[in-house]
C-alpha cells in the first residue's frame, strides 16, 4: 500500500508537508473544497480531530478507513451518510488498495483523491459537508468510481458492462445542459466535469440532487434524478444485496 507519506518521504515540518501535498496533487486530484474561513480553522480542526478519533482513522492505514466506514454505517446521525458508507463497503477491496493520509494544511481543501497513487487525503484544517464523515465518503466515492471505471471491459460482468454504458449515456445527457447553465451554478459545472466527480457529488450533495430532480422531467419518463440513481446503483452496487438497494431508493 502506498500513501502520501511513503511516496514522497514526508518526515518533517508542516511547510514541507504543504509543498509535498501541493506537488503531489497538482493537476490530477479530485478535491472536496473547504467551506470555512481562516478564522474558523482552529474550531473546525478540533472538531475534525475528535471525529477522526471517534472513527478510529489512522494516517497511512487503509484498513482504518474500512473500520471508519463500518462505524459510519452503523452510528452516523446522517441517514445519507449511513447509506453511502454501506455502498462503499460493498467495494472493500478497492478501498483497501487505496492509500490514506491525514494532513493539516490551510490549502482551501477539506480533502482530495489522487487517482495516480491512488490516495485519499483528509485535511484537518478544512471542512466540507458534515465534516470528516462527508469528506471520507466523498473522496472514497471517487476512489471506488475511478477503480471500477478503470477496470478493463473483460473484467466486468455483463451486467456491469451494460450498467456502465447506461451510466455514460446519462452522464452525456446531463453534460448537454452545461452550455445553458449559468456560471453561478458552480456545483453543477464542477460535478459534470467528469463521470467520477459526478457520481461522488450525486451522493454527497442534496443541492445537486435537487438540481437533477428539476431537469428533463416528463410524464412518460422517470425523472433524471431517478434514472441516474438507478444507473449508479446498477454500476457501483451490482454486488449489493437487494434490501440495500431498496433502502437507498427509499431514502433518496
Amino acid at each position: 500500500m502506498r500513501t502520501v507519506d511513503s511516496d514522497l518521504g514526508i518526515r518533517h515540518s508542516a511547510a514541507e508537508l504543504g509543498a509535498h501535498i501541493q506537488a503531489f496533487a497538482k493537476g490530477r486530484q479530485r478535491s472536496a473544497p473547504s467551506i470555512i474561513s481562516s478564522k474558523e480553522v482552529e474550531f473546525y480542526r478540533q472538531e475534525n480531530q475528535e471525529t477522526i478519533e471517534r472513527l478510529g482513522l489512522v494516517s497511512g492505514d487503509s484498513s482504518s478507513v474500512i473500520g471508519a466506514l463500518q462505524v459510519i454505517a452503523e452510528t452516523s446521525t446522517d441517514p445519507d451518510n449511513r447509506l453511502v458508507a454501506q455502498l462503499l463497503l460493498t467495494n472493500e477491496e478497492l478501498i483497501r488498495n487505496t492509500g490514506f493520509v491525514i494532513y493539516d494544511i490551510e490549502d482551501g481543501r477539506a480533502g482530495f483523491y489522487d487517482p495516480v497513487s491512488p490516495t485519499v487525503a483528509v485535511n484537518l484544517s478544512g471542512y466540507y459537508g458534515n465534516g470528516v464523515e462527508s469528506v471520507l465518503l466523498h473522496e472514497n466515492l471517487h476512489a471506488v468510481a475511478v477503480g471500477l471505471l478503470a477496470k478493463p471491459e473483460a473484467e466486468l460482468s455483463e451486467t456491469q458492462r451494460a450498467a456502465k454504458k447506461k451510466l455514460v449515456r446519462l452522464f452525456e445527457e446531463i453534460q448537454s445542459y452545461r452550455s445553458d447553465a449559468p456560471e453561478s451554478l458552480e456545483e453543477f459545472h464542477h460535478a459534470t466535469k467528469n463521470l467520477e466527480e459526478f457520481i461522488a457529488t450525486y451522493f454527497s450533495s442534496n443541492s445537486f440532487q435537487n438540481t437533477l430532480k428539476i431537469l428533463s422531467t416528463t410524464k412518460d419518463k422517470p425523472s433524471l434524478f431517478r434514472r441516474v440513481l438507478d444507473g449508479i446503483l446498477d454500476f457501483l452496487a451490482s454486488v449489493a444485496p437487494q434490501p440495500f438497494r431498496r433502502l437507498i431508493r427509499k431514502n433518496t
